[in-house]
């Protein structure tokens, strides 16, 4: 089975880095395919010194207006342009890293496919409704503000693909959390319409607030946890009637974890990725140095 990897991104240099050592380990460097916005030069360096072959492609950033909907109209014309060419195409911001648990085989479903959200923070992670999102969807099915919007809508049922998480990385990094955060300041500052609100406008307090409320939970129970969001993300999904979407849950976890050893991110890497990674499946952790895939178990 072949992956890819779809993102889109304007500057976050420091996540787009990680995100291809991440990425090009699961799908091959190949694989991977960045809409850069704007058409930014490092964009393209970074790909070619840490994912040799991987595609940057350069799209317009004339205007912001009606920024989630232009972005996921960009995202959803060019996986067309390229899914004849993979089994599947995963679509997750830069920030965002898939992990398969390695005591579980990958087993995909008919329509779309979500991942169980985790927030990863500096004391820990914290389980979250908002970030057990749709990375995945075939046929007509469409991605659509962390869920998705298809055909039979009313009898859908989210299908959490059993092991898969998507951790998000953004406070765990101080460098790109500051880089992310000036560029959601400068988004939802502009004078266009349907730009973002106050979250995006008062990113850094709204960072601030998260880790310190995290650093302050108990600790938790992994599996317990695990368990518990899976049962909410397949019970008490929100629906969108006016777009046929289904949306994860609204919820943070009351409880904070220790992430398993498998759950590593590729910071600690010294050079890039080897050209012929294989591209067959999900990524179960880093040790440093290393330079070539490391879950060698192909996907079924």
């Amino acid at each position: 089975m072949r992956h890819a990897a779809l993102t889109m991104t304007s500057r976050d240099y420091p996540a787009l880095r990680t995100w291809l050592l991440h990425y090009g380990r699961w799908c091959g460097p190949e694989n991977l395919y960045v809409l850069s916005h704007g058409g930014d030069p490092e964009h393209h360096r970074l790909a070619a010194d840490l994912a040799p072959g991987a595609h940057v492609i350069d799209i317009s950033r004339e205007t912001l207006a009606k920024f989630d909907q232009r972005r996921m109209r960009a995202l959803w014309d060019f996986r067309r342009t390229i899914e004849d060419r993979h089994d599947i195409v995963w679509q997750m911001d830069t920030d965002e890293l898939l992990f398969q648990d390695p005591a579980t085989p990958l087993a995909l479903p008919k329509r779309a496919a979500f991942a169980l959200g985790l927030n990863l923070f500096p004391s820990g992670g914290r389980f979250s409704g908002q970030y057990s999102k749709a990375v995945a969807t075939w046929g007509s099915s469409k991605l659509r503000r962390h869920g998705v919007q298809l055909e039979g809508w009313k009898s859908y049922r989210p299908e959490v693909v059993p092991g898969l998480f998507l951790v998000h990385t953004k406070y765990s990094d101080a460098e790109a959390l500051r880089t992310a955060n000036e560029t959601r300041r400068e988004i939802a500052r502009g004078s266009e319409g349907g730009l973002p609100g106050l979250v995006w406008r008062h990113a850094e307090a709204t960072a601030a607030r998260h880790i310190a409320t995290t650093s302050n939970l108990p600790l938790g129970r992994w599996d317990a946890e695990v368990a518990r969001l899976t049962l909410l993300l397949k019970t008490r999904y929100r629906t969108l009637p006016n777009s046929r979407s289904i949306l994860p849950p609204h919820y943070q976890s009351g409880v904070r974890v220790t992430p398993p050893s498998w759950i590593r991110l590729p910071s600690s890497c010294t050079s890039g990725i080897a050209p012929h990674s294989s591209g067959s499946g999900p990524s179960s952790g880093y040790r440093a140095g290393e330079t070539t895939r490391l879950n060698e178990r192909a996907c079924p």
